[in-house]
């Protein structure tokens, strides 16, 4: 597989790095998609340092095992560290690192959706629960639906102003959701 490499500047602190990506095109979408999901942290603990260990540690723990469901096999862990090695300056951006772990990692699919369909949430539209876009179909209808047996070509017969595309992306969304949910809650366990 060919990597693209992306120089980055930071004028300020006179920082030169320079990141291979495997999907360059995509590269400022994801980043943007990882600094809405780091919330306050990305001001917090903007930083990481590269050299130290329980920062690189709580990172393969929390981030890559819990967050992007990353077996951490031998193969994997090697992979991780090699990743880790390669980045100079030894401090960088927490988002740009994970950026950089979703994209070597073939995670780039967890945080941004290629699908032509969108879920959006609107509070004019199902009282703000997640709904795909151009319809009044809420993700929860969908998701209920299959829980009481309906499959993919029942929920199409009965919607058919709606694609595949749209029903499994509703599907995903909803476990996405279910998945954030489980593991923030761990944080209080």
């Amino acid at each position: 597989m060919k990597l693209f490499k992306l120089k980055l500047c930071f004028l300020d602190n006179h920082i030169k790095m320079e990141i291979k990506l495997k999907n360059k095109e995509i590269f400022e979408k994801l980043l943007a998609q990882v600094a809405k999901g780091l919330g306050p942290s990305l001001y917090h603990q903007a930083n990481v340092d590269i050299e130290d260990e329980s920062e690189v540690e709580n990172i393969k723990l929390n981030f890559l095992e819990n967050r992007l469901g990353i077996t951490m096999n031998e193969n994997n862990s090697k992979y991780y560290y090699s990743i880790i090695g390669s980045i100079n300056p030894k401090i960088i951006n927490r988002a740009i690192l994970y950026t950089i772990l979703i994209d070597s990692f073939d995670k780039v699919n967890l945080f941004i959706n290629h699908n032509a369909a969108e879920i959006v949430q609107n509070p004019a539209v199902n009282d703000g629960r997640p709904t795909i876009k151009g319809t009044r179909i809420s993700v929860g209808m969908i998701l209920e639906k299959m829980a009481v047996g309906d499959t993919l070509s029942d929920i199409l017969d009965a919607y058919p102003h709606l694609t595949k595309e749209q029903v499994e992306e509703a599907i995903q969304y909803g476990a996405k959701i279910a998945n954030e949910k489980v593991a923030s809650a761990k944080a209080y366990l």
